[in-house]
């Protein structure tokens, strides 16, 4: 219905006026652009567009003058005229009906809204041909007195574009303001994990290299000591010091690359046996598992990801070695379960052990970046599973059930 409609764009931003006229041409519209009011005028005189749509803010002539010429020639007065503006004042409201315009749109605007506010005049202009128009009636606005010449049906329109136009911009800013939402938590968020990183660094990573430190001095005065047995003994206790301080230290620095690793988008994909990579992990572990006597129970089927192998290892690892470290049950039991997919392509998983569970008081922040609680480590560890399991569109929750529960909702990655 639309396709081949005429439509004469008056604007004088070149800009403004080429995109207006790429979104029209491609919906089939015939375009003409004229860049100010006077050239808009001498058009009119030769042509007759099926529709103007004209900017208000111009030199010269505004947009409000140009369409109380048009709606004052008898030649040219039937053909619908939208107003576009970055105004938002109730009295443009007011101008733009005195000017006789059937509607406006403000800038910048929804190229959908603006598409449905042309359908709509033009609907409507045909369904009113052979009507019989009402006059208008003054109006005492803001201090000012109008007189508008509009049909009644005319300013019904019109107002309506209001309050459509104000409803869409409501919308827009309810968007805005969601997404500064998002975006101050994700600030308070990214804040938290930089006071826990700067706090890291100048304690756990302070202490080792201060042991190194001692330890270094302590080998530079047994140099020059004859040497006994008693210093052979010195010299393993001190450079023991100096390897297990340097293991602590190369930990958290692992922990830390894992972390700011583990929220980045992979750039591997395949299709990942997630039970494999957890055999993997328990093949690694059997000697600390064997330890302490712990029984674990391995589902026989976890299903197929689509996903980064890295990843899965890491998270898996990461809850796996937590169940280990919190296995104080007198029989300890670490259980890894698939509890299956759904059609949306979401998998879930769960790992979870028979010890005393997570403190009440805890739960909530065991995910936060370089949180310890009473267990000690670098408190990375389930921030990075929690990050993983963003990457992949899930999430991870943690609860008590004779035990402490962690279930974990991954879906395929799609590139």
């Amino acid at each position: 219905m639309l396709e081949g409609t005429k439509v004469l764009i008056v604007e004088d931003s070149p800009t403004q006026a080429e995109q207006l006229r790429y979104l029209l041409e491609n919906r089939g519209f015939v375009v003409s652009h004229a860049e100010d009011g006077a050239r808009a005028l001498t058009y009119l005189q030769k042509q007759a567009p099926d529709l103007i749509i004209t900017d208000i803010m111009m030199p010269e002539m505004d947009g409000y003058e140009l369409t109380r010429r048009i709606k004052g020639d008898e030649d040219t007065r039937d053909i619908p005229v939208i107003l576009l503006t970055m105004l938002s004042d109730p009295a443009d409201v007011i101008k733009g009906l005195e000017s006789g315009a059937e509607n406006f749109v403000t800038k910048p605007y929804e190229e959908q809204h603006l598409l449905s506010r042309i359908e709509h005049i033009l609907v409507n202009r045909e369904l009113r041909k052979g009507g019989s128009p009402e006059d208008g009636g003054e109006v005492f606005f803001a201090g000012q007195k109008y007189h508008l010449t509009a049909e009644r049906m005319q300013i019904i329109d019109f107002l309506l574009s209001t309050y459509e136009t104000a409803i869409n911009k409501n919308n827009q800013l309810e968007q805005e303001i969601i997404v500064r939402m998002r975006a101050e938590e994700e600030l308070r968020r990214a804040n938290t994990e930089l006071e826990g990183f700067a706090r890291t660094v100048s304690h756990d990573l302070k202490g080792p290299l201060a042991a190194v430190y001692a330890a270094s001095e302590i080998l530079s005065e047994l140099v020059d000591e004859p040497v006994t047995d008693e210093v052979r003994a010195d010299i393993r206790e001190t450079t023991g010091v100096i390897g297990s301080s340097t293991l602590r230290s190369s930990a958290l620095i692992d922990d830390i690359l894992a972390l700011a690793e583990a929220g980045q988008v992979p750039e591997h994909i395949e299709e990942v046996n997630v039970r494999d990579v957890v055999v993997q992990i328990l093949k690694e572990r059997a000697s600390e598992i064997e330890e302490r006597g712990i029984e674990v129970r391995l589902a026989d089927d976890m299903g197929v990801l689509a996903s980064n192998p890295t990843h899965i290892f890491q998270l898996f690892t990461n809850l796996i070695g937590n169940a280990i470290k919190h296995s104080d049950s007198p029989d300890p039991v670490i259980e890894v379960e698939f509890l299956g997919a759904d059609e949306e392509g979401e998998h879930r998983y769960l790992v979870r052990d028979n010890g005393s569970g997570i403190p009440a008081d805890q739960i909530d922040k065991i995910f936060i970046p370089f949180f310890k609680g009473e267990s000690g480590g670098t408190g990375l560890g389930l921030a990075t599973v929690d990050k993983i399991a963003g990457v992949y569109g899930g999430q991870v929750r943690a609860y008590n059930d004779n035990g402490a529960c962690f279930e974990v909702m991954l879906n395929d990655f799609k590139q």
